[in-house]
């Protein structure tokens, strides 16, 4: 019969001569090979079985002793007492062993991420409250350009040199005779100077433009529309035309026109002259406009300025930046709004001269006495819209191809971050 021992640590049943627990792992006690001493009578030993308590959970520490088992061969030897440690006392029960499981350790964190796939950034959603706001600025930024398209070609217009040209270029005696309703331009002279003279001076329309086509006639004219523009712009009281005036450029001029027409004035005929200017009495000036519209002749003054110019400029800067800041986390989404609002103001600015030829052409005459006059004194006019146009247009081309850069380079950026993520 195999001999059983437990554990003087779980209590757990051994059989066998294992040296160490099968449960617990602890150390058996080992049976010592017993001797003989004489004189002495060994007792019987009782079995293990009948004095080892079923559970070492509440046996002192005291009472804790080895036995010692004596083989078939050897008589036994008296006990020997010995202190056996006593693991901590927890409820075990023969033949019900509870063994905790402990908690496998944590893979390293890397082993943890390496094998996950990334996740894709997810792209940021645009403001929807950005968007209606870029909208209605934009809606504005639109308005406001019209501003400075409209006053870019007056200004230019009243352009000291480019009055000139106009001059230059204009068919002065057209101009007169749409003005006179299309009276024979030498028949008007005649009938307006003196009685006296009517009869001396009987000169052709050939002479006539010849005369109105003079180098300093043209000159005079210029001179007296780069006042009037002067006095818009800066109020200075320079835009008048008297019947004075024209006495002194036809006295200061009697050599030229003597050659156009053919006929010498002499003094008496110069006093005729002015005699006659004189009960006419005209006199053209800004200063009556301004003194009926005193309001609207301050307000027309400051557009046609240049600090009302740039004024027009600034505000369309402005409100271009509001979009922008509104924007900002968008950028692309501000040059496309900007860029297609300049492009369409731009495009109206430069349909303005073509539709304005092929209206004219439909309207030929429709002006009356004002016709040629606008006509050839507009050209700067129409001139300085196709300007301003050219300006929108290439900004808003520019702000276009620059928002195109902008989204490929910040889609190619992506492709990058998402192949190294």
């Amino acid at each position: 019969m195999e001999e059983k021992t437990f554990c003087p640590n779980c209590g757990s049943e051994n059989v066998g001569s294992s040296r160490f627990c099968m449960i617990c792992g602890s150390a058996l006690p080992t049976a010592p090979v017993a001797t003989h001493v004489p004189g002495i009578t060994p007792e019987k030993e009782p079995m293990v079985e009948e004095t080892m308590p079923k559970t070492v959970e509440n046996t002192p520490k005291e009472e804790v002793e080895a036995v010692f088992v004596a083989t078939n061969d050897e008589p036994a030897v008296p006990e020997m007492m010995f202190e056996v440690p006593v693991a901590p006392a927890y409820p075990i029960y023969e033949r019900e062993i509870h063994v905790e499981r402990q908690p496998e350790p944590m893979p390293p964190k890397k082993e943890m991420t390496e094998n996950i796939p990334a996740i894709p950034a997810k792209k940021k959603s645009r403001h929807i409250g950005a968007k209606i706001f870029a909208v209605l600025f934009a809606i504005i930024l639109f308005a406001t350009g019209f501003i400075p398209t409209i006053l870019y070609p007056v200004h230019e217009m009243l352009d000291e040199d480019n009055l000139r040209s106009a001059v230059e270029k204009a068919d002065i005696y057209k101009i007169v005779e749409d003005l006179i309703d299309g009276e024979d331009v030498g028949d008007f002279i005649v009938d307006n100077v003196h009685v006296k003279m009517q009869g001396k001076l009987n000169p052709s329309e050939k002479q006539v433009k010849k005369l109105l086509q003079n180098e300093d006639i043209k000159e005079f004219l210029a001179d007296k529309l780069v006042d009037f523009a002067t006095d818009i712009k800066e109020d200075n009281g320079d835009g008048e035309l008297t019947s004075r005036d024209v006495y002194e450029f036809v006295k200061d001029n009697r050599d030229a026109i003597s050659t156009a027409v053919g006929y010498t004035l002499r003094d008496a005929e110069l006093e005729l002259i002015e005699e006659q200017l004189d009960k006419d009495e005209f006199d053209i000036s800004l200063d009556t406009v301004r003194e009926k519209y005193p309001e609207v002749s301050e307000y027309v003054t400051f557009a046609v300025s240049d600090v009302g110019l740039y004024c027009a400029y600034g505000i369309v800067i402005l409100f271009a930046l509001i979009i922008f800041l509104i924007c900002l986390k968008c950028v692309p989404v501000a040059l496309k709004t900007v860029g297609i609002v300049f492009f369409i103001n731009g495009g109206i600015a430069l349909l303005i001269k073509p539709a304005f030829s092929v209206t004219a052409k439909i309207l030929k005459g429709t002006l009356g006495k004002y016709d040629s006059l606008i006509t050839s004194l507009g050209a700067p006019l129409l001139n300085g819209f196709v300007m301003i146009g050219l300006m929108f247009v290439c900004a808003g081309a520019a702000m276009i191809v620059i928002n195109i850069i902008v989204s490929l380079i910040t889609k190619l950026v992506a492709k990058i971050k998402a192949k190294r993520a």
